[in-house]
């Protein structure tokens, strides 16, 4: 396993700004920090292009993050401004307060593998949400 270079990702932050306020109001009083490292993940074949942590209790007290949003440089470089924000977002819905009003993540509404939903379609139980999502995305047209 290589270390990959880790820098601030100030462009990341600024749209995080533009966002936050808008569809993110909970994270207003979040701390996050926002990093690029020089290649993007993988795992088992998959890119991760960003990923939001919650900061472990140790790292809390020593830098004062509640979250930790990375993004691989890679990848950033290849996508446009509107690809960029829907990252971004995406990344800002992993970090919520939990039950307790404790910040932690939240895994994803829809998750399906292409092959289940190549066989049934609108069938595919996991991604009835995200259907209804674009359905009432399509109405508002």
């Amino acid at each position: 396993m290589s270390d990959k270079e880790i820098w601030e990702a100030v462009e990341v932050e600024e749209i995080a700004k533009i966002l936050i306020p808008e569809f993110h109001k909970h994270l207003e009083a979040a701390n996050i920090k926002y990093l690029f490292q020089d290649k993007a993940s993988s795992h088992g074949g998959l890119v991760t292009i960003a990923k939001a942590s919650k900061s472990s209790p140790i790292h809390r007290s020593i830098h004062k993050f509640d979250f930790i949003i990375i993004v691989g440089k890679d990848i950033w470089e290849t996508l446009n401004d509107t690809q960029r924000k829907a990252v971004i977002d995406h990344e800002l819905c992993h970090c919520i307060k939990g039950n307790f009003d404790n910040w932690c993540t939240t895994p994803h509404d829809c998750e399906e593998f292409v092959e289940v939903i190549e066989r049934y379609g609108e069938d595919a139980v996991a991604i009835k949400k995200l259907l209804n999502a674009l359905k009432k995305d399509s109405s508002k047209e």
